[in-house]
């Protein structure tokens, strides 16, 4: 392919909408629909078969009570040893609870390269077993079935990596059907395993499929159909036919000679690609030129505007300044409804115009517009990426924030508690986030009168800045004051105390020891003497707060500790 021809491919995947935020590629998500009606992939049995349930059985009980049925003859002591012994080997284990979806996805998540595989697939077969293929599979567990297929691949696994790599995009068929964009990226790894494993045949039926959807999109002289082109003479080749071959070039080259046509396609994939660079640079003027042009050129090809909109129009709705917030809400509501018509009304293409749509009504101040919206969104996140997606807690909020200008605190507060409940069992990159959330919290509680609460939420809040080593000394310091605040507040609910500061040292260290044992540390016994367990007690809840380690524990220290402990 010609080095520009390259360049504009490298490009596509900028040019067309993403929907990158659930894991799979931008690519995968929002360029072209690689699969039509030609390709035919091998069966894949997605519900369990007779076989599948007897070696079920057999894992589950047949197996294990082996070593019973050796103790009929030998000793039933042993028998039981080595029935446990079997039970810990089963593939499923002797477990209370099941395997869930959840630990698969952490397991193949946790993988490095080099690492054996075996835990994974022993989760994903005994998960598979089970799972009920009528009812949509959420797209993080795909994407992770798609990772440990790429894994096996990499590690030579042909066979496992095919099994893998079908189910998955068959799981992506039933959800978003045969035609759908998000189908590119499994087709397209799907044709390179099979080129790979040497079987011309189904990867050349893949790609012929492929590239009879991107003509119909966007036409025959697309980039897109020439990349197909490429790669379909890359397979002939390979296969000995080099005259079919070299039909596939002359047709590629045929295409890339009209790349610098004005007004082209391949034009407006250039612009479009230029894009997020102006848009991150603050030129919002140049951006919002480029969009009208590339909008004007992609409007007399039908294909590729339906495609295109919602990645052009929706950052130009965000950063033009000249542009009313009414002008924007019409301009978006009719991109909603030409999404609806193209991909229908249940489709993830849809949130992020929603969640733009909510934002504009809340400028307004049109809560119950915003309100309506945002649900709709909630109600998409769900269903496509799962309850605990760290999507659904920015959605909450979103919630939140609107029930409090209502002046509706308890209902924000319970969106805010969702959300920290979400985000608690992310990743750490989710971290900042959680911060956030937390301190929303924390004001809400303290609003609500509800000290105590928030004293638990600013604790955790501060635990999380204290464990960060990037966290600003003076943003943990604020941190710390806000925290004592709220254990002022609390002790002087409380009722007055002991004047702790004209107490004795020993009473002092009792004190301590009895405190520290309340929330959770071990200070040993609460006898008054400073001993290794106690010091030790008083550096882990130091750490706690991001305080330097004492190097000495005299009277002012365990002043400055129990400050922040309530009562």
């Amino acid at each position: 392919m010609p080095r520009k021809g390259k360049d504009v491919m490298a490009t596509r995947s900028q040019a067309l909408p993403s929907r990158s935020s659930h894991g799979l590629s931008s690519h995968a998500l929002e360029s072209v629909s690689m699969l039509g009606h030609g390709f035919q992939p091998r069966a894949y049995n997605s519900s369990p078969t007779a076989d599948d349930m007897l070696n079920s059985l057999i894992k589950r009980l047949l197996l294990p009570l082996l070593p019973i049925l050796f103790g009929c003859a030998k000793s039933f002591a042993i028998s039981i040893i080595l029935w446990l012994f079997f039970m810990l080997l089963s593939p499923l284990g002797w477990s209370a609870t099941q395997p869930t979806w959840d630990d698969f996805m952490t397991t193949v998540r946790s993988l490095r390269d080099g690492d054996p595989l075996i835990r994974a697939d022993a989760l994903f077969d005994s998960l598979d077993a089970s799972v009920n293929y009528s009812e949509p599979m959420t797209i993080p567990v795909i994407d992770t079935i798609f990772q440990l297929a790429r894994r096996h691949q990499l590690a030579g696994h042909w066979d496992r990596s095919e099994r893998l790599f079908i189910l998955a995009f068959h799981r992506l068929e039933h959800i978003y059907g045969s035609e759908d964009t998000i189908l590119v990226d499994p087709i397209a790894e799907l044709s390179s395993l099979w080129l790979a494993k040497g079987e011309y045949t189904r990867a050349i039926q893949a790609l012929n499929r492929a590239l009879r959807i991107v003509e119909k999109d966007f036409g025959p002289q697309s980039p897109f159909a020439a990349d197909i082109h490429d790669q379909l003479a890359t397979i002939y080749q390979r296969s000995g036919k080099a005259s079919l071959a070299d039909e596939h070039i002359k047709q590629s080259l045929k295409i890339w000679k009209t790349d610098v046509e004005p007004n082209s396609v391949t034009e407006a994939v250039l612009l479009a690609a230029e894009l997020p660079t102006l848009w991150q640079a603050g030129k919002t003027y140049e951006g919002i030129t480029s969009t009208n042009k590339i909008i004007d050129t992609l409007q007399k090809h039908p294909g590729s505007w339906r495609h295109a909109q919602t990645v052009l129009i929706l950052p130009m709705v965000q950063h033009s300044e000249a542009m009313s917030h009414e002008d924007k809400i019409t301009l978006l509501n009719k991109l909603l409804t030409e999404t609806e018509h193209l991909k229908g009304e249940n489709h993830p293409a849809l949130i992020p115009v929603l969640m733009e749509l909510e934002h504009l009504y809340r400028k307004l101040g049109k809560s119950s517009l915003a309100l309506t919206t945002i649900h709709r969104s909630l109600r998409l996140v769900e269903e496509f990426f799962g309850r605990n997606h760290p999507g659904i807690a920015q959605i909450y909020r979103v919630l939140a924030d609107i029930h409090l200008g209502n002046h509706q605190p308890e209902e924000a507060l319970s969106f805010y508690n969702r959300a920290a409940a979400i985000l608690r069992g992310n990743s750490p990159e989710y971290d900042a986030t959680l911060a956030t959330v937390l301190t929303e919290q924390t004001a809400a509680y303290k609003n609500l009168n509800q000290f105590f609460q928030a004293e638990q939420s600013q604790m955790e809040y501060l635990t999380m800045l204290a464990g960060k080593k990037e966290t600003p000394q003076q943003l943990l310091e604020e941190a710390r004051r806000d925290h004592k605040e709220l254990v002022a507040i609390l002790r002087q609910k409380d009722g007055p105390g002991p004047n702790l500061a004209s107490s004795n040292f020993k009473d002092l260290i009792t004190r301590l020891q009895r405190e520290l044992l309340k929330i959770g540390f071990d200070p040993g016994p609460a006898n008054g003497s400073l001993s290794t367990k106690t010091i030790k007690a008083i550096h882990d809840f130091e750490k706690r707060l991001g305080i330097q380690k004492s190097t000495k524990v005299d009277k002012k220290t365990i002043l400055r500790i129990l400050e922040q402990i309530p009562p």
